[in-house]
């Protein structure tokens, strides 16, 4: 793929640095990551992650922050030959769980994330802790939309609520 994006890119030193820069000592969760991981495992519902980044490489960063428990289902780049914004990147997950697409919800922080999920049918909770802001997910018809995981609660009990 970079050598499609950057003909002239230095593909080793490009793998170095994004090693680099995605290595679990580097990367950090956010503070109230554990917290909304327990209250959603206590409320049963099921977990996983849907990523563009190696399937690998999620883990160790999950295992590294004692997380992984919390998720029954990893999605890695590799998982799949699709990719955010197309809705069927979420199909293995969907099979996973057994569930319609209108019984999930994906929380996401940018607007392939939210496009994704719109195509396949699956509720969705913006939040602005990537590079989007609620603006931008308005302006795409989005309607729940949070500043930060804690927020992400309420969001998806008030959803949740709706399909049971």
């Amino acid at each position: 793929m970079i050598a499609n994006l950057y003909p002239n890119a230095d593909i080793e030193r490009y793998m170095q640095e994004y090693t680099n820069i995605y290595n679990p000592i580097n990367l950090r969760f956010f503070d109230d990551a554990k917290k909304v991981l327990q209250a959603l495992s206590a409320k049963g519902f099921g977990l996983a992650i849907v990523s563009a980044k190696q399937k690998g490489r999620i883990i160790e960063h999950l295992d590294k922050h004692g997380l992984s428990g919390y998720f029954q289902y990893v999605h890695g780049a590799e998982s799949s030959p699709y990719k955010k914004p197309d809705p069927r990147v979420f199909d293995d997950i969907l099979d996973f769980f057994n569930l319609k697409p209108s019984e999930a919800v994906f929380i996401g922080d940018q607007l392939s994330d939210f496009e994704a999920a719109r195509k396949a049918g699956i509720n969705f909770v913006a939040i602005t802790t990537g590079i989007n802001t609620s603006e931008e997910f308005s302006r795409l018809g989005c309607r729940k939309i949070e500043e930060n995981l804690t927020g992400c609660i309420g969001a998806i009990n008030s959803i949740t609520h709706k399909i049971r």
